[in-house]
This record gives structure tokens, sequence and C-alpha cells, in this order.
């Protein structure tokens, strides 16, 4: 018999706002970490995690947060994503190069705040 030990990761900073998940279809080819950045593109109607060439991550398309580890493969894969709540700052993880701060901005329009 095999023993494992659990260590439950806090992502949460606070209970005040409810947490509200829905589920997406995660474009082919993505990445995503929980707590990890997605992002809408409204001209080809998918989800994203990874910038490419032909998919910039800004801000005014974020989304909302992955709620698990996942990698997609060669086709979209669904996973869910946090909509709301209140989120430790530095649990979210972003594109490199990216800046947190102007993200939290516009997470913050969408119902996720990150403290």
């Amino acid at each position: 018999m095999e023993h494992a030990e659990y260590s439950p990761k806090n992502i949460f900073s606070g209970n005040i706002m409810p947490v509200v998940t829905n589920s997406i279809k995660l474009a082919a080819a993505q990445v995503a970490s929980e707590l990890s950045v997605v992002y809408y593109d409204s001209t080809k109607k998918e989800y994203f995690t990874v910038e490419s060439e032909t998919q910039k991550a800004d801000a005014s398309k974020a989304y909302g947060l992955s709620a698990l580890d996942i990698a997609s493969s060669d086709k979209e894969i669904e996973i869910p994503v946090y909509l709301t709540g209140e989120f430790k700052k530095e649990c979210i993880v972003i594109p490199k190069g990216k800046d947190l701060d102007e993200l939290t901005i516009a997470l913050r329009s969408k119902g996720i705040f990150l403290k």
C-alpha cells in the first residue's frame, strides 16, 4: 500500500466575494496551471492561456482563472474556470512579460479580486 501526504494549497484570500465557476473549452495546444489567467479571443471565439503570434494576452481579454492544472492536446479540452472570488495575488500565474497590476485591475471589473 502506497502512502502519500496531501498538502492543500490555500489560494483564497477572503470569503466576502462568492466563488463562481464555469466550464470553458480551452483551445488546442494550451497549458493551464491552477490560477493561470484565461483569456478570450472574441475574433477567433476561443479561450487561451498561452500567448502566440496570433493570440495576444492583453488585460482587456482576461476572462477568468483556471481552476486546475491541465495541458490540452491537439484538440480543445473542457476545463473549469473561476469567474469571481478573492484570490491570493502571489498564486496567480501570468504569461511572461505581463504586468500583474494591470491584470489585477482588469480582473477586478469581472469580479475577481487579487489580494
